[in-house]
Parts: C-alpha cells; sequence; structure tokens
C-alpha cells in the first residue's frame, strides 16, 4: 500500500480593503451545508443549514447552497443581506470546507464565484481533521459514506486515501454497501453458500443478478452506503456475509492505522456515522487510544478562519 504525503495548499485570499471583524466557517458536504457566523473572539451570532454542497458532484448546487447557508446565518444574526450578501460580504473572513474541492481547480473556482472580502475553499476533510484535532497532534481516522485516514504529528500531516469510491474509500459506507451487492450476486450465482442477509437483499432484487447490476450503474455513493446499516445488524444477528464484509474492512483499516503509527500515530480520533460502529468491533490495541473529538468541522473551518484571516 502507498501513503501520500498531504499538505494543505488553497488559493490565496483575494485582497480586500480592510482585515473581517466577522468569521464565516462552513462545512459542505453531499446531504448538507452548515454554516456559523461569528464575531472575531469566535463567539456565534448565527446559524443556519442549507442543501448538498459537493463542489465535485454538482458544483452550481454547491454554490447556491454555500451561499444559502451563509444567508440564513448572516440573516440569523440580524444582518440584512441581499442574494449575494452584499452588503455584509466584504465584512467576513470566510473559511470554506466542501466535498470534492480538493479535485483539479475546483477551490479555486468556488472561491472566485463567492463574494466574501476574505475567503479559502478547503475541503470538509481539513475542517474535520482540524476540528477533531482542536490543535494538538493525533491520528483521524473519518468513517461515513467515504473514508480517508489522517496523521498530524509536530505540523506535519499524512493521509491515507480519501480517493472516492472507484479507488478507494474502504470501510466506508459506501464501499461496504457495493461489498454487499457483489457478493449477493457471488451467492446468486452460485459462487458462495447464501446467508440470510444475502437472500433479503437478493429478494428486494427479485433475486435477479442483472437487477442488482442495473442498480449499481446508476447509484451515486449515498445510495451504495444507505446498505451499510443493515451489515452491522445482520453482524449482531451472526450472519457469516456479514462477518466476511466486516471482517475485511475492519482489515483495511487496520493497514492504514498501522502504517499511520509509524508516522507518530498517538491518540486516535473515529469521525463519520460509522465511527461508533466500528469502534466496537476495532481491536483493544485501537479502542485504546480513541479520544473523543476535541470539536466538530465546523469548529475546525472557524479555527482555521482565525489563523488564516487574524485582527490587525
Amino acid at each position: 500500500m502507498v501513503s501520500y504525503g498531504y499538505r494543505m495548499d488553497y488559493p490565496q485570499t483575494r485582497p480586500a480593503t480592510a482585515p473581517p471583524d466577522l468569521l464565516l466557517a462552513i462545512d459542505g458536504g453531499g446531504t448538507g451545508c452548515r454554516a456559523r457566523l461569528c464575531d472575531r473572539a469566535g463567539q456565534t451570532l448565527g446559524e443556519a443549514r442549507a442543501g448538498p454542497a459537493n463542489a465535485c458532484t454538482d458544483f452550481d448546487q454547491a454554490l447556491s447552497n454555500v451561499l444559502s447557508a451563509s444567508r440564513g446565518a448572516l440573516e440569523a444574526a440580524g444582518l440584512a443581506v441581499d442574494a449575494q450578501l452584499a452588503p455584509q460580504a466584504a465584512r467576513i473572513g470566510a473559511w470554506i470546507g466542501l466535498a470534492g474541492a480538493g479535485l483539479g481547480d475546483l477551490s479555486g473556482r468556488m472561491q472566485a464565484a463567492l463574494p466574501f472580502g476574505h475567503c479559502r475553499v478547503g475541503t470538509d476533510r481539513d475542517i474535520a481533521v482540524e476540528g477533531a484535532l482542536g490543535g494538538q497532534d493525533g491520528t483521524v481516522a473519518l468513517l461515513g459514506t467515504g473514508s480517508f485516514f489522517v496523521s498530524r504529528q509536530g505540523g506535519d500531516t499524512r493521509m491515507i486515501g480519501g480517493r472516492g469510491l472507484v479507488l478507494g474509500d474502504e470501510a466506508g459506507g459506501a464501499w461496504l454497501g457495493r461489498e454487499l451487492l457483489r457478493r449477493t450476486i457471488y451467492a446468486l450465482e452460485g459462487l458462495v453458500a447464501p446467508t440470510p442477509l444475502s437472500r433479503e437483499i437478493a429478494a428486494r432484487f427479485d433475486e435477479r443478478p442483472e437487477n442488482i447490476s442495473a442498480f449499481a450503474r446508476s447509484a451515486d455513493p449515498a445510495a451504495f452506503a444507505r446498505l451499510a446499516p443493515e451489515i452491522f445488524t445482520a453482524h449482531a444477528r451472526g450472519d457469516a456475509l456479514a462477518a466476511r464484509i466486516l471482517d475485511e474492512a475492519l482489515h483495511q483499516i487496520g493497514l492504514r492505522l498501522d502504517v499511520l503509527a509509524a508516522h507518530g500515530g498517538g491518540a486516535l480520533y473515529l469521525l463519520g456515522g460509522l465511527a461508533p460502529a466500528y469502534r466496537e468491533l476495532l481491536p483493544a490495541r485501537w479502542q485504546a487510544l480513541c479520544r473523543p473529538p476535541r470539536g466538530s468541522a465546523l469548529d475546525g473551518a472557524l479555527a482555521l478562519a482565525q489563523r488564516d484571516f487574524p485582527a490587525p
């Protein structure tokens, strides 16, 4: 397995006439976008939510929902704004973490399209790691729809994963759902013995492998991930198929944690919707290192805004 060094490198903030007196933290992902407006001291003035904000899947939708969530946070703080956030936008230092923003020039395009006087656009991974570690060293494993693993030691950050379902996202919800469908086809074709879980999934597709294939051709990662909870439920009942899938998932997690342990390791912070379920299954040596995240992704975005847009 190859691991890659990882360094946050974003477009420079646009010129502005004065340092911002308001800070805006935004966390945008495939299921929704959250915004928090704060004063310079980090006190929350207003919060709001909007729809999905994956810059790679749908750039225009992501832009629209970032603006919508931002406008909602400003209005919640009692500030009047128009559709483009005037006249408040020039006062704002915004740090925006978006799913998919690390691909190509999407972060630069998004930054150029936004009206804020000071603006940085990174990935949802960046703000999740900053929030979980709270400026300290340690290792973060995010296990949600996708997956990634990051270790930060003495200012050096190393990342494994985060490559998407086609090339990675091992042990993430989409990967689990895809494995379940693949192995259900194996059972229908007589390659492996069926289990109660495979029979249940097969019945939804009229026990026809071609129906499963048709679903998979049009399914996005979220659609695959919706199958993941059923694997954990079946595993608790002793289902052999669920056990095989989760054994492989835990193997993949362990490989990545072993590599990052050689980088320094330290406390382990599990993030994402599948984190609680996986924590119960991890070997004792990893469970002993687990700590509650120091903060949320929005906390991470605010910390980065305070760092990148210092007061005069």
